[in-house]
This record gives C-alpha cells, sequence and structure tokens, in this order.
C-alpha cells in the first residue's frame, strides 16, 4: 500500500532534520491522536535507512508492536524485526520494532542504531524507557505523542532538546483529516468526592466504592441508545471487573458486546478486535488497553466510564474516534464523568512546551435539554441566552455552567450520620442520597469560588434528579424555604415524567 504524506506531516519532517541539521538530536513531535503519527516516524525512518544504520523503535504492547511493524514495514518497503518476548527475532533487519519491556532486559542487544523513535512518548519518564535511551545516546532520539504531557502534569525537560508541534485538533478538522465531534455529557456522573490519588490518578478501587460495580455510571446502556445505537463503540472502564460488568450489562440488553483486558491470551484478544474491526461486535468495553495508539478508523464512539486527572488519557480516549473513515460523519463521544469538565474538549486550544501545557480558558455550556456539551461563552457574545447547535433550545444566562480553570478541593467521603454500614452494604436509597448530598456540597463550593448565584447550584443539583431530602438539605444551604424544597422536587417529578425520563442507578 502507497502512503503520501499529508502537506503537515511533510512540514513537520522538514522540521525534524533542521533541527537535527542544527545539533539539537533529541527532538519530541506532537500530533494529535489521528493525525498519523506512524505514517509521520515511518518517513523519517525512510530517510535515514540509506546511511546503513538500523532504525529502533519502542512500544509498550503488543498490539502497537504489530502494528508500528506492519505500517513501517508497507510505508518503506523494507524488512522490520519485532523483539519481544521469547518470539523469534531477526537483529539483521534495518528496521526493529521493540518491545520497551524485553529491550530494557537485553542491554547490547542492538549494535550500530541509529535512531530511536518511542512510540507513545508521553511515557518516556519510565525507567525502563530512560535505561534504553541511555544506551543509545549517541543515536537521533525521536518522540511522538498527541500528549507531551506527564500524567502529573510536568513537561519533558532534560530528556528532549525542542518540542515540534503539529496542527491543532481543530485545524486536523477543518482540513478533513479528523472526523468532527460531538460529545455528551450524562446527567448524573460517576463521582470521584474523596477519592484518593495513587500515581498521579484517581485510586481505582475508591471509585468502585464510591461509585458501586453495579451502578457502573447508570445510563451506559440507555445513552448509548440514544446517541450511538448501532455505532462501533469502545468503552473505557476503571478496571478489569469493571469492564467485565459493563461488557455484561450491554449484552443482557440484546448488544453485542466483549471485553478485552490484558491478561486475556493474545490470540483471544486478536480475535475480539477482529470480531470488533469487522462489527460483528459493536461495543468493546476495555480498561486503558485500547486508550493509545490503538488505530481502527471504523470506530464512531467512545464511552467515557472511568473519571480521571489525566488529561494526557482523557485526549487520548476521546481521540480514539476522531479518525476519518468512508461512510463516518461525525465522531460521537458520551462521557459518564465530569472529564469533560476537569479537561475540556479536545478541540480547546493548548499551549504546549517541555514545561506542560497551558489551556485557554473557555467556557464550557451543558445542554440540559439534550445533554449536549459545547464550548460557549455568553459575555463574549453580550448575549443573555445561548442556543445548543445540536438541539437548538435556548439556554439562559441564568444556567451557566462553570468554566474548567478553576479547582477545587477536595474533601473526604462521609456517608450520612445514620448510616453506620461499610459501603459496599448500603442501600440503594442511603447510596443515592449520600451521593447526592455529595454532589451538592461540591456544588457550594463551587458556587463560593466562582461567584455564582443560588440559581446555578439548583441547576445543577436538578440534573441529578435528586430526592426530597437532597432539595431539604439544600434549601438549608442556600437560605430558602421548606416550601422551595418541595416546589422544585414535584417540578422535577412532573418533568421527568413528562420526558419519560429513566432514573439512573446508584448502587
Amino acid at each position: 500500500m502507497a502512503y503520501q504524506l499529508r502537506d503537515y506531516q511533510q512540514h513537520l519532517l522538514d522540521r525534524v532534520f533542521e533541527r537535527w541539521a542544527a545539533n539539537q538530536r533529541r527532538l519530541l513531535v506532537q500530533l494529535p491522536t489521528g493525525g498519523g503519527k506512524t505514517i509521520l516516524f515511518g518517513a523519517i525512518a525512510r530517510e535515514l535507512l540509506p546511511r546503513g544504520q538500523t532504525v529502533l523503535i519502542l512500544a509498550h504492547r503488543s498490539e502497537l508492536l504489530t502494528q508500528a511493524a506492519d505500517k513501517v514495514g508497507r510505508f518503506t518497503g523494507k524488512e522490520v524485526g519485532i523483539i519481544q518476548g521469547d518470539r523469534p527475532a531477526n537483529v539483521t533487519a534495518p528496521i526493529q520494532v521493540a518491545s520497551v519491556q524485553t529491550l530494557a532486559r537485553r542491554p547490547g542487544y542492538l549494535s550500530n542504531v541509529g535512531l530511536v523513535v518511542v512510540d507513545e512518548a508521553h511515557h518516556t519518564h519510565a525507567a525502563s524507557y530512560r535505561k534504553i535511551l541511555q544506551e543509545y545516546d549517541s543515536a537521533y532520539h525521536l518522540g511522538v505523542t498527541a500528549t507531551p504531557i506527564r500524567t502529573d502534569g510536568a513537561g519533558f525537560e532534560g530528556m528532549f532538546e525542542a518540542l515540534i508541534c503539529g496542527p491543532t485538533v481543530s485545524e486536523l478538522m477543518a482540513s478533513g483529516y479528523l472526523s468532527p465531534l460531538k460529545l455528551y455529557a450524562d446527567p448524573q456522573p460517576m463521582q470521584t468526592r474523596g477519592v484518593r490519588t495513587t500515581g498521579g490518578d484517581f485510586n481505582s478501587a475508591d471509585l468502585l466504592k464510591l461509585n458501586g460495580s453495579k451502578h457502573l455510571s447508570g445510563n451506559l446502556v440507555s445513552m448509548w441508545r440514544r446517541y450511538a445505537s448501532g455505532k462501533r463503540t469502545v468503552v473505557f472502564a476503571i478496571n478489569v471487573s469493571h469492564s467485565q460488568a459493563i461488557a455484561a450489562r450491554f449484552a443482557q440488553a440484546g448488544i453485542a458486546a466483549e471485553h478485552l483486558d490484558g491478561n486475556i491470551p493474545a490470540s483471544e484478544r486478536q480475535a475480539i478486535l477482529a470480531r470488533f474491526s469487522s462489527g460483528e461486535t459493536s461495543v468493546l468495553v476495555n480498561c486503558n488497553l485500547v486508550s493509545e495508539g490503538f488505530d481502527l478508523p471504523q470506530i464512531e464512539a467512545v464511552q467515557i466510564a472511568r473519571p480521571t486527572q489525566s488529561l494526557a488519557l482523557w485526549l487520548q480516549q476521546v481521540g480514539r474516534a476522531l479518525r476519518i473513515h468512508p461512510g463516518k460523519t461525525e465522531a460521537i463521544a458520551i462521557d459518564h464523568t465530569r472529564n469533560w469538565l476537569l479537561h475540556g474538549l479536545p478541540t480547546q486550544p493548548r499551549i504546549w512546551s517541555l514545561e506542560g501545557v497551558r489551556s485557554d480558558g473557555i467556557e464550557m455550556t451543558y445542554c440540559p435539554e439534550c445533554s449536549f456539551v459545547f464550548e460557549g461563552d455568553r459575555h463574549r457574545l453580550n448575549s443573555a441566552f445561548l442556543q445548543c447547535p445540536s438541539c437548538q433550545a435556548l439556554i439562559s444566562d441564568e444556567l451557566p455552567v462553570p468554566q474548567i480553570s478553576v479547582a477545587i478541593e477536595r474533601k473526604p467521603f462521609e456517608l450520612p450520620e445514620e448510616s453506620h454500614y461499610d459501603l459496599e452494604e448500603v442501600s440503594p436509597a442511603v447510596l443515592k442520597l449520600a451521593s447526592e448530598l455529595l454532589h451538592l456540597q461540591e456544588l457550594i463550593e463551587q458556587q463560593k469560588a466562582r461567584g455564582r448565584s443560588r440559581d446555578w447550584v439548583a441547576y445543577h443539583l436538578g440534573q441529578l434528579n435528586p430526592d426530597v431530602e437532597t432539595w431539604q438539605a439544600c434549601a438549608r444551604e442556600l437560605g430558602y424555604s421548606e416550601d422551595w424544597a418541595q416546589a422544585q422536587y414535584r417540578e422535577r417529578q412532573a418533568l421527568n415524567a413528562a420526558l419519560d425520563y429513566e432514573p439512573a442507578n446508584v448502587a
């Protein structure tokens, strides 16, 4: 198969060689998911092969090794060796695609390496990567990633000498190289209040305790049917058991779904991916296995059922659906967390640097009529209303959505005082009430931090479809009367009945 470089890929290639000519030998290249990073470093490798030196490409998962070897081999027309575990190796091939874990255990395994390419280079801070890069320090180093940022938000100073950025997600969409994106937010998102941070992200055990394996963010199947029915969909879960439970829930609803994790034997994983690629399976549920580097343009939708503090993970997950494909008109993302509020849309302007990333503060608007999320700023438009681009509903200035740039201090999770049970043992009603009260506390903190009105709290609390006890607590906190709480509860119940609303399970 012949590959033709796109204009921006050729421009990036030229800039890489200009930097190398200026004796900057360790470069990091940023290109959004779906922008063609593998083709880019395949083209760079092809330029260096006539020098007679080995090109080494590093990847950290079996699927990424096979994918890189296949694409680079076809692009360059050269033989590619794969270094992985007990797999027979061909060290005489001019291009070697190596498992990081395997090569780190084999010092001196390769000689005459002229270029080391690090695929998904946001992992290069790991000790195994650093060990390999130090061994081949005399070679050119080229890191490629869509998200040049570590989980803790730090950059890559000291590891690379320069960062070269490609076009933005918005620019690639405008040029027809990425699919337009529609994002819908679950009105009853998964909770993170009191969840510990482990390794720079939410602790998975705490997330499961707080949200419950039965909860599964409540609306997964119903929202899939509403916004992504029949579309090839990848679902991102908290951990393996969560992923298995979600796949089972889809299967019980009569939807062809399968679970995928790294512990499944390689041959079975390939069979699962083949069924998903062919369309035999509609929904593929996983935990991080296909969050980065997984190249299947037929993916039309993603569902996010894993809260994350990592901007890189969020962008990688949503990016799975952005590749263009014949007959595909748009990408759908359904977020069952608050990731969209914390990190913004992939189209949001971001300034990448080796020191980290800076995002422009863009107001995100949530449409209460259709759950659509879009970028909108009423103040810049000098208007009291915004119109939802999806359903054309008018959204009043009295009901603003908080801006994403303000960090809220997290407080420990506590159940209501009357409950003396472990979290797993509480009744659904008690757990629902606890979740609602925590959500109310979070809203009030945000209201105070951002100077929002009392109506802002009431509006966003209403999206949770709370019980009357929660409305009463809200009234006490905001200085409203008991009659106000009762009226809010009755109004929401009447609206739900009119819309035939299906409330989410909480346990």
